[in-house]
């Protein structure tokens, strides 16, 4: 029997609060009937003991529900009719919403390749909403995520050719100041000329480096990593095919020590190869990710998607060769399905959509984690009756 759960809304956390729940992921622990107190949107304590006697705090009961840590999303592109490539601030503010009432409480906007001013207008709307954004609005916009332009053409997907643009420092410096310095993560092809040294360029920037949309040989998947690359887009797709005697992206990817993320949504890969990655990596670097489209909540038809008509069938988006599209699935739908295929409890497995994020993105236990010190940032699920 597949379990189903529903999200429960939180109310911001504008005031001392202490929240009480039958279940706990820290993720480092579980805690059975425990309690967490938050002060001023941090949390101040986490413990297996209720308080008999609360003063001057607001009381959550949350009775037969499950706490995690907010999960936090690093690939979306928009969410319930809202593309980043066309949103201005208020719609961003409708995702942050939705985002929430499925169970992300962080991510990072993702972007496609497109006209660098157009791309600049984008990357300017979003760092708007980073820095008037507040806890009641939903989901925290920590950031951007750009992928692309420095993608390989022959693994663009849906990407327009006439948009990708060779690794380029000054380039990225002038998206750079447009975002405000709110680019947090590159997507990039290694094996193009110029992108070493781009790799080099953005980890003393400090921004965080994945290799995908690439058809990086075995071979140069690994000067990337002693470039400073640490992660992998989502892996196996978009990328070269993996064979016994040319392991390529894939294989390396599986091998090294870097984190690799995945679109767990039964259609992008087989559950049987999401078990043979989660086996091959260590717990500690598998991400999952939405690579979330605009078109969640959109009814089944055809659609105009960056430029490229779509189709959206059930819960399967394709462009006009049948290539896969994205996902329409929540990152919580995600973070079920891997449980159910790993056959491993929700504790065992949080962590691909809390922590592992945080850490790559360098938010160390700030985020992704509920400790002492930790943002008041939580998803909270109950299971339906």
């Amino acid at each position: 029997m597949v379990r189903e759960y529903e999200v429960i809304d939180l109310p911001p956390f504008h005031q001392n609060t202490l929240i009480v729940a039958d279940r706990i992921l820290t993720p480092h622990e579980v805690i059975e009937h425990g309690s967490i107190y938050v002060q001023n949107g941090v949390v101040h304590r986490v413990t297996d003991k209720i308080p008999e006697k609360v003063k001057d705090v607001v009381l959550l009961d949350l009775d037969n529900c499950l706490v995690l840590p907010g999960l936090i999303d690093i690939h979306v592109h928009g969410m319930a009719g809202v593309d980043i490539m066309s949103a201005e601030e208020d719609d961003l503010m409708v995702m942050q919403k939705e985002l929430a009432r499925k169970g992300t409480r962080a991510f990072l906007a993702t972007t496609v390749p497109a006209p660098l001013p157009e791309l600049k207008r984008v990357l300017a709307v979003i760092a708007r909403r980073i820095k008037r954004q507040k806890p009641e609005d939903g989901a925290a916009l920590l950031g951007i995520h750009l992928e692309g332009p420095f993608l390989n053409p022959e693994r663009r997907g849906i990407h327009r050719a006439e948009y990708l643009l060779p690794p380029d420092k000054q380039v990225f410096e002038e998206l750079q100041d447009a975002a405000e310095g709110n680019i947090k993560l590159v997507t990039l092809a290694p094996e193009l000329p110029g992108a070493l040294s781009l790799i080099e360029y953005l980890r003393r920037r400090g921004v965080q480096v994945s290799v995908g949309h690439s058809r990086a040989s075995y071979e140069e998947f690994w000067k990337s990593i002693e470039a400073g690359v640490e992660g992998v887009t989502h892996l196996f797709n978009a990328m070269g095919l993996f064979h016994h005697r040319h392991p390529g992206l894939a294989g390396a990817a599986l091998e090294a020590e870097v984190y690799a993320d995945l679109i767990a949504d039964r259609l992008h890969l087989h559950p049987a190869v999401i078990r043979l990655a989660c086996r091959l990596k260590k717990e500690e670097k598998v991400i999952l990710i939405s690579d979330g489209l605009p078109l969640t909540d959109s009814p089944d038809g055809r659609y105009l998607l960056w430029g490229r008509e779509v189709t959206k069938t059930g819960t399967q988006v394709t462009d006009s060769n049948g290539n896969l599209v994205g996902s329409v699935k929540s990152l919580l739908e995600m973070l079920l399905n891997v449980s159910r295929y790993l056959e491993k409890p929700l504790e065992q497995v949080v962590s691909y959509a809390t922590l592992n994020p945080a850490r790559f993105l360098g938010l160390g236990d700030q985020w992704g984690s509920i400790t002492p010190h930790s943002i008041a940032s939580f998803t909270v699920i109950k299971e339906k009756s």
